[in-house]
């Protein structure tokens, strides 16, 4: 897959939030079914307080430049920490709480950027049905979906 030339920068989630607001009107004019998003949305959506979110870190965030310095695409996400399947040592969950991205590249390099976190066990992420995630992937069976109606 090519990546394209841009970057992804890590900034303070709530200074990346004109930028991700940006680039999620721009994403859902785009995508089918993609709702609005008011200001009490997004103060929701980025509340981080810890004592609901138990074992895991403050809130996070990726933002995806292409070559020219545009935002292009942004991950929000979180890292916990769970009891192994053997009842043993935790291991670390990545929790992608969203991801909105306005070019195929921009997407891939979100997802390789978050796949490429060390201490992660495994990906949580809800996406839409028809998310291209599956078909980036080297094994495509790797990737366990459940079909839930969210509305």
């Amino acid at each position: 897959m090519d990546f394209g030339n841009g970057t992804v920068q890590l900034p303070d989630v709530n200074r990346s939030r004109p930028v991700n607001e940006k680039v999620h009107d721009e994403a859902r004019a785009a995508t089918a079914g993609r709702p609005d998003r008011q200001e009490s949305h997004w103060r929701v959506r980025l509340a981080d307080r810890p004592q609901t979110r138990g074992t895991a870190t403050s809130l996070r965030s990726a933002v995806h430049q292409d070559s020219d310095g545009r935002a292009t695409g942004y991950a929000l996400y979180r890292h916990r920490s769970v009891p192994d399947a053997h009842g043993g040592d935790s291991t670390g969950v990545m929790q992608v709480l969203e991801l909105a991205a306005l070019s195929l590249q921009s997407y891939a390099a979100l997802w390789h950027f978050l796949a490429g976190i060390d201490l992660a066990a495994w990906i949580e992420y809800e996406g839409a049905a028809d998310e291209p995630l599956p078909h980036l992937l080297a094994e495509p069976r790797t990737v366990h979906s459940t079909l839930t109606d969210r509305l």
